[in-house]
Formats: C-alpha cells, structure tokens, sequence
C-alpha cells in the first residue's frame, strides 16, 4: 500500500453551497476527504505531501502532484511572464463561534477585487494534526498555466484563478470555518470539529489493487472517450473541492 495504516484523531464535518456533507478524517500522518454520493474520495500523504484522488468505481488513484496535461492548442504558455495577481486578507472583525472555535472576518481581494469572506479559525492551527493538515494541501498542486490563461482572457474569473494562492495564508492565518463568495452567499461551512475520534486505518490507505495513475496516464487511457478540455476541467474540479476543506467533485466516470 503507498500510504501507511494509520488511526485518525481529527474529523472535521462540513457543508458546501448545494448542502452535501463532506467529512475530513485526519490521522497522525494520513488524511481522507469524502463527499456524499461520489464514488471519489482523496488521501493524502502529510508525511511525504502525496496527494491521490482514488476512484472506487474505477479502482484507480491519481496522482494529483503529477503535472497537469498541457492544452495542446494553447502551446507552452510562459508563466513567468505574467506575474501572479496580488491577494490580500483584510481583517475586518472577530468572527462568530463556529463548531467550537473563534473566528476572525477576513476580507479576502485579489487586484483590489472583493473575491471572498472568510472566517478563519487561528486556534485551530495549535492542534499539530490540523496544522500539517493545511500545510500540506497549501502546498499541493499548483496550475499556473491555467491561473496564467485565466488572466489573460478571461479576468472576470481572476477569484476563480487565485484560488490556489489563496490557500497559502491558511497555514498562518487559520482554518476556514466559513466561506462566503462576494454576494455573501455561501461556499463551505463547518459544521463539526472532533478532536478525538478513532478512524478504521484501513480507509486511509490506497487499496493494494488499485492502480495508481499520473494525470497522463489517465487522459491516455481514456482518449478519445472525453474531451480532452472536459476531463481537465474535471481533474481541476478535485482541487477547487479540496480547497473548501471538504471538497471532491461530484460522483463522475473519468
């Protein structure tokens, strides 16, 4: 198996825009995401930083380090060219109690555009297993080609794009309790912390028979059955869940 058995002491619950429940199981070296009703859950690896989203329908997990198919018809897009926009967390408040821990009201811009409220949970971050918890996901993949794409044509979605610097301040400033997107309508919510919760070792582990596949791989295997642009956007749909601490894509076939 690629990810040691481990016993989890930390289960963070949560809710989404569409309300499904999404539950986070952290472990000593190991955590999980689930969502409800989707064959697709994630594991990480918060020793060595691996990431996979593990498919059951399907008996796969992708490595989600590995690095993101390039979009042919876009050619080799200079990243470093087009610097990366400015993302600022204003504090505005303290925040209300939510699942037990005090917030603080973070007004979140990129470019001086409101993109998000967040309430964010600094003591959240003294329990070891939550901090490597968020380090880790703060530190995973990174799509610039497509944040650098975003910018130069479309920068109506420049929120959407930033999301991934976004979660760089987590580590710092706390764990987002409660988002809201700039009509204040809801993102993620939390609705339950457990500090101490034993958690089946087995279910934080990579099944031995699962094949474990790059993103390559993935897109060779399936082509032609999708289009290419769609299981991108699919595959990029894992991380935009993972970020709302509680986040893996609705039930789909890759």
């Amino acid at each position: 198996a690629l990810l040691a058995p481990a016993h989890a002491d930390v289960v963070i619950e949560s809710i989404g825009a569409d309300d499904r429940p999404t539950r986070v199981v952290i472990g000593k070296d190991v955590a999980r995401i689930d969502r409800s009703g989707s064959d697709i859950h994630v594991l990480i690896d918060l020793e060595r930083g691996q990431i996979f989203a593990v498919d059951d329908a399907q008996r796969y997990a992708m490595d989600m380090r590995s690095p993101m198919p390039s979009r042919e018809e876009h050619g080799e897009l200079n990243t470093e060219a087009v610097p990366p926009p400015a993302i600022a967390f204003e504090r505005r408040r303290d925040g209300p109690v939510i699942a037990g821990f005090a917030t603080v009201h973070y007004r979140v811009t990129v470019d001086g555009r409101h993109c998000f409220d967040e309430y964010l949970a600094p003591a959240a971050l003294e329990k070891p297993a939550i901090k490597r918890f968020v380090e880790t996901m703060a530190a995973g993949s990174r799509d610039d080609a497509r944040r650098v794409l975003i910018q130069l044509t479309e920068p109506e979605r420049l929120c959407e794009a930033a999301e991934d610097l976004i979660d760089d301040h987590y580590p710092r400033l706390g764990i987002p309790m409660r988002t809201l997107d700039a009509e204040a309508q809801l993102v993620h919510r939390v609705t339950r912390v457990a500090l101490d919760e034993p958690h089946d070792a087995a279910l934080l582990r990579v099944p031995a028979d699962y094949e474990v596949l790059t993103r390559s791989q993935l897109m060779e295997r399936t082509a032609p059955a999708l289009d290419h642009d769609e299981l991108l956007e699919r595959q990029r749909n894992i991380e935009r869940h993972m970020r709302e601490h509680g986040g893996n894509p609705p039930p789909q076939q890759f």
